[in-house]
C-alpha cells in the first residue's frame, strides 16, 4: 500500500502544479566586465580604422545596462571610421558554436555626443558562419539572421534586418518595411522609437536621432524550428520563416544547422564623426540560450501517461547526466520540477500533438486517479 499511497500523493500534487513554458538552457553568459573576455571572441573586421576596447568603464557616460545582474558599469566599447573616412566594421563572434534553435541577447548603447557627420550601426547576429563582418551598405555582407539600427538617424532607413528566405512581418504598432527582407531599399519610415518598445526620444539630441541614440536598448534574436523572431526591449518587431534561399540582399541562409552569435559595430559611410570618436557603441551582457526540445514520453511508447510520471518520480533529484528515459523532459541533464511541469502539459497526449493539447488540471487529476483505481483493482483481483 505504501507505493500506492505515494502515487496518490504524487497525483494530487501534479494537479496543483501549473504548466511551465518552453525551457531555455544557458549556453553563453558573458557579462563583458573584463578585458580578458576578449579571449572568448574572434574579431572579424572590415578595414582597420576602428577600435575595440574590452573591459571599458562606461560609468562616466551612462548607468548600468538593463540586463546587468549587479551594478557593474563595464562593457565593450567600439568606435568605427575614426579618422580615415573609409567604411569600417568590427564583428565580434563568440567562439562557441550555437545550435539552430537558440536565442541571443545583448544590451547596446549608441553614443552620439558630437555634432554628427556620419551614420553608424550597432548589430546583433545569430546563425552566422563567422567568417564575414556585418556591413549594411557598400558592401552588403554577412549571413544568418541579424538586426541593426543607427544611433544618430542619418540614414534613410534607421533600422534594418535580414531573415534569410522570407520577407519580414513587423509589429502592427511599428513602421516596418514589408516588401524586402531588409530595411535597405530607401523605404520611408517614421522615427523608429515612435510607439515602439519602450524607446524614448534621444535625451541629448532630441527627435532627429535614430532608433537607440543615447539610451540602453536590449536586442534579442531567436531562431526556433525554421522561424525567427527579433525583439527590442522585449517587444517583437520582426517574426517569420528564417531558413531558405538567399534573400534579396544577397545574404544567404545561415540559421540551419546553426552557427555563431555576435555583436557588431560599423560605420558604413565615408564621412567621419565630428569630433572624432564622438559616435560609438557600448555592448554589455551578451547571452545565448539554447531552446530545449521538450518530450515527456520517457519510455518511448508515443503516449504521455502515468508510466512516464513514474519514471520521473523514481529519478527525481538526479542532477547531471540524466537522459530522457530517466525523466529528463527538456534535455538539460537534470530530473526536476521543470520536467514534471512538461509532463503535466503533455499528459494524455501523443508526443506529436503534445504542443497543441494542454489538459486542464482537473483532467490530470481524474486521469491519474483513474490509473490509481486500475492499480488497486488489479491488486485486489490478484490476492
Amino acid at each position: 500500500m505504501r507505493s500506492v499511497s505515494r502515487l496518490v500523493l504524487g497525483a494530487l500534487l501534479i494537479a496543483l502544479i501549473p504548466a511551465i513554458p518552453s525551457a531555455l538552457g544557458a549556453l553563453i553568459d558573458e557579462n563583458l566586465n573584463m578585458a580578458s573576455d576578449a579571449a572568448s571572441f574572434t574579431e572579424v573586421a572590415l578595414g582597420t580604422d576602428h577600435l575595440v576596447t574590452w573591459g571599458f568603464d562606461y560609468s562616466g557616460i551612462v548607468g548600468s545596462a538593463p540586463s546587468q545582474g549587479d551594478a557593474s558599469t563595464t562593457g565593450v566599447k567600439v568606435v568605427a571610421n575614426r579618422t580615415l573616412g573609409a567604411t569600417s566594421a568590427a564583428t565580434l563572434f563568440h567562439n562557441t558554436a550555437v545550435p539552430a534553435n537558440a536565442r541571443v541577447t545583448v544590451d547596446l548603447y549608441m553614443g552620439v555626443t558630437g555634432i554628427g557627420g556620419t551614420t553608424e550601426f550597432g548589430t546583433v547576429g545569430l546563425g552566422s558562419t563567422g567568417t564575414t563582418p556585418y556591413t549594411i551598405f557598400t558592401p552588403i555582407a554577412g549571413d544568418g539572421t541579424y538586426y541593426t539600427h543607427t544611433g544618430d538617424g542619418g540614414s534613410s532607413s534607421d533600422w534594418r534586418w535580414a531573415r534569410p528566405g522570407a520577407d519580414p512581418v513587423g509589429s502592427a504598432s511599428v513602421p516596418m518595411n514589408t516588401t524586402s527582407t531588409t530595411y535597405l531599399l530607401g523605404s520611408t519610415n517614421a522615427p523608429a522609437y515612435d510607439g515602439c518598445c519602450g524607446l524614448v526620444v534621444d535625451p541629448i539630441n532630441g527627435a532627429s536621432t535614430g532608433v537607440g541614440g543615447n539610451q540602453w536598448v536590449t536586442l534579442s534574436i531567436e531562431t526556433n524550428n525554421g522561424t525567427s523572431e527579433i525583439t527590442i526591449n522585449g517587444q517583437t518587431v520582426v517574426s517569420g520563416p528564417s531558413i531558405g534561399a538567399a534573400d534579396d540582399t544577397g545574404l544567404t541562409g545561415g540559421t540551419a544547422p546553426g552557427g555563431f552569435a555576435s555583436f557588431s559595430y560599423a560605420d558604413v559611410f565615408t564621412s567621419v564623426a565630428s569630433p572624432g570618436d564622438s559616435q560609438f557603441g557600448i555592448f554589455d551582457n551578451f547571452k545565448v540560450e539554447i531552446i530545449l526540445d521538450e518530450d515527456a514520453d520517457f519510455n518511448g511508447d508515443t503516449r504521455v501517461d502515468g508510466i512516464d510520471f513514474l519514471a520521473w518520480q523514481q529519478n527525481e533529484g538526479l542532477i547531471g547526466g540524466a537522459l530522457l528515459v530517466d525523466g529528463d523532459a527538456n534535455g538539460d541533464g537534470n530530473v526536476d520540477a521543470t520536467d514534471l511541469g512538461i509532463w503535466e502539459t503533455q499528459y494524455g497526449t501523443g508526443v506529436l500533438s503534445a504542443v497543441t493539447a494542454v489538459p486542464e488540471p482537473s483532467s490530470l487529476l481524474l486521469g491519474a486517479m483513474a490509473s490509481i483505481g486500475l492499480i488497486l483493482r488489479r491488486r485486489c483481483l490478484t490476492r
